[in-house]
């Protein structure tokens, strides 16, 4: 299995915002061509470039954390774009994790009323979840800074009824010196990524892994490692993944 289409090979995702407040979610290889086509968003095109890159890292709020709980981190990816008109989230996380939970998504205000973004997702991404697999997520945000999206965090944040997130925090930031950066080159970056080990193991690789991966990839940020300690004693780099696709995958 090369994606959720046999047309559109990837297990890559992109939720784009559009001019109405809308996502339109494309998948696989079928968000380059949507890009290049001018079909993929009303808002930005295809010289669209990635100017800066962020990791950040929160624990979940939850009723009663757990040893486990306390020690469980997320990360992800931040971008910013040259156009200044929104962020984009980039993080890995099991396969149909989203898809499968109702479109329930952090990075959306509707998640527990029946998100949009779950309406926009196509049908073949609907399917129960796959923890010992991944797929990598691209969430357009409506903050336009680092500073709008700090603020997000922590409209969300505590121990109260809604919170979602417990100490988020920006762990590492940098501007993104690739020479190819605009949005089809992330899109292949994150495909060729994907397309090179499609599992998923809680100490060897996930969301963490992937995030030291794609900043030091993105910046040129040597020495990036994984948020926790834990992570740390066994991440080995795949920043070359970025770079080849893997053609029989």
């Amino acid at each position: 299995v090369r994606g959720w289409s046999s047309g559109s090979p990837g297990f890559v995702f992109w939720a784009a915002l559009q001019r109405n407040g809308g996502l339109q979610v494309t998948h696989g290889e079928d968000m380059i061509r949507a890009v290049m086509g001018g079909s993929f968003s009303d808002v930005g095109d295809r010289k669209t470039q990635a100017v800066r890159a962020y990791v950040f890292a929160h624990r979940y709020s939850k009723d009663r954390e757990s040893t486990k709980d306390r020690l469980t981190w997320h990360t992800g990816v931040l971008l910013e774009w040259c156009h200044g008109l929104f962020t984009t989230v980039v993080e890995l996380a099991w396969w149909n994790g989203l898809g499968g939970y109702g479109g329930k998504s952090n990075w959306v205000r509707d998640k527990d009323e029946g998100p949009a973004l779950f309406r926009a997702i196509p049908a073949g991404l609907k399917a129960p979840w796959r923890s010992e697999k991944c797929e990598i997520r691209c969430t357009d945000h409506p903050a336009r800074s680092i500073k709008e999206f700090e603020e997000y965090l922590h409209e969300y944040s505590g121990d109260r009824a809604g919170a979602r997130f417990l100490a988020p925090q920006i762990v590492q930031s940098a501007d993104v010196v690739l020479s190819h950066r605009r949005t089809p080159d992330v899109m292949r970056y994150l495909l060729n990524y994907a397309a090179a080990d499609k599992s998923y193991h809680e100490e060897l690789r996930n969301c963490q892994t992937f995030a030291a991966d794609f900043f030091a990839f993105l910046t040129g940020r040597k020495g990036t490692e994984p948020y926790h300690a834990i992570i740390r004693m066994f991440y080995k780099p795949r920043i070359d993944t970025f770079l080849y696709d893997p053609a029989d995958s």
